[in-house]
């Protein structure tokens, strides 16, 4: 086992050896700048400490070489080398990118593409990459598979079904084909010149937005709707004709359903004056354009606005999203408290997941975003469950 103080320094090295010369047969790969990609060694004696220990600990196992800073040798590192990337992803127990690409290829050699498909154009590009060892838009062989498969498919086969409907067809998951579109869409770009998105016609999206109100919304043309708590859903065209919302006390966007669901029914009873909560807004994850409709105007008229949702980073990335609406935002039940208190049923977090920390920058956040490295556990906002005096 790692310190994970090594395993942070190695994951930095294995989230940049598929895009190195080092993976293409070239120089051993060179990360420096170490201050930055771990401030906190700057700021921290003790942590200072544990980065150095961490280098020798992976100097000594053969993975990385070092060198110090002249004069500042076991004090100061200038910069760190790779020397065995085997050991690397051994070490942080995940496939290497080496197994990932020669998994690809066998799935390339047994998969049949329609002549003339896009499925045929990602494969040709995909094995060109393979055979030169650079890295391809999939993360394994199976996202591999599941696109090729999508894009194999007809204009006429894929209209002929709902996106979801199609999806469970050809996956068994509803939600698989939305979750291949931006990787598919990257493949296609590369290969030929088009998105999957734009031929297939898979762009079939309806954005809305559902908010609980205890309050009003004024139209643009003068309507009036007037709520006392209830949730009502709207369509971009409709959020898109709001003028106005307005309430008393705070504005709660929350990241799932079933969370909403639980603090919506607080605006819509009694207790919704008690805990001050005026308005709750359901993002349904990342926030659609009917969502960042409504966001901003229920925030316009300056209410408080705090986000409510998962402990992970995807769940922080949402927090950025909303907070790039609404800068004064605030995290509700986002911290390191209620993080330990059920990170008991939370899940591993796995590598890519980890990386993704790199890319929280607010402030607020920082301490949340410390203890999840820590701990390397993911908790979902579904298994919160805040006492009913923890919202007032």
């Amino acid at each position: 086992m790692i310190t994970p103080t090594a395993r942070r320094i190695l994951e930095q090295f294995a989230a940049a050896f598929p895009n190195s010369a080092h993976y293409r047969g070239g120089r051993p790969l060179r990360k420096a700048g170490w201050a930055g990609l771990m401030p906190e060694i700057e700021r921290d004696v003790e942590s200072k400490q544990r980065f150095l220990d961490a280098v020798d600990e992976l100097v000594a196992a053969g993975i990385l070489s070092v060198r110090w800073r002249r004069f500042r040798e076991g004090d100061d590192v200038e910069a760190l080398y790779l020397r065995d990337p085997a050991a690397l992803f051994a070490a942080l127990g995940t496939r290497s990118p080496t197994e990932t690409a020669s998994a690809m290829s066998t799935e390339l050699s047994r998969t049949e593409c329609p002549p003339g498909s896009l499925a045929e154009a990602v494969a040709t590009h995909v094995a060109a990459l393979l055979e030169a060892n650079h890295p391809t838009p999939f993360a394994d062989e199976t996202e591999l598979a599941d696109t090729l498969r999508l894009l194999s498919l007809s204009t006429d086969e894929v209209a002929q079904q709902p996106i979801r409907a199609l999806s469970v067809r050809l996956f068994s998951n509803s939600k698989r084909i939305e979750a291949l579109l931006r990787t598919a869409d990257t493949a296609t770009r590369a290969a030929a010149g088009v998105t999957a998105t734009e031929v297939l016609g898979l762009s079939r999206s309806y954005p809305e937005a559902t908010i609980a109100l205890r309050g009003t919304i004024v139209f643009s043309d003068r309507r009036r709707w007037e709520l006392c708590g209830e949730s009502v859903t709207l369509p971009l065209e409709t959020a898109a004709a709001i003028e106005e919302i307005t309430f008393d006390g705070a504005l709660i966007t929350v990241e799932n359903k079933e969370s909403f669901g639980v603090t919506a029914a607080g605006v819509g009873s009694a207790r919704g004056g008690a805990t001050g909560i005026g308005a709750v807004v359901y993002t349904a994850g990342h926030p659609n354009r009917a969502v960042q409709t409504v966001v901003r105007r229920a925030a316009a008229g300056g209410a408080a606005v705090r986000h409510f949702g998962d402990l992970d980073p995807e769940g922080l990335l949402i927090y950025q999203e909303i907070a790039s609406l609404v800068p004064r935002l605030q995290p509700l039940f986002m911290d390191p408290e209620t993080y330990n208190r059920f990170a008991a049923h939370g899940r591993p977090l796995n590598g890519k997941e980890h990386s993704l920390l790199d890319r929280i920058t607010r402030p607020e956040l920082t301490p949340l975003v410390e203890r999840m490295r820590e701990r390397r556990i993911a908790v979902e906002q579904e298994v919160i469950d805040p006492g009913a005096d923890e919202w007032e």
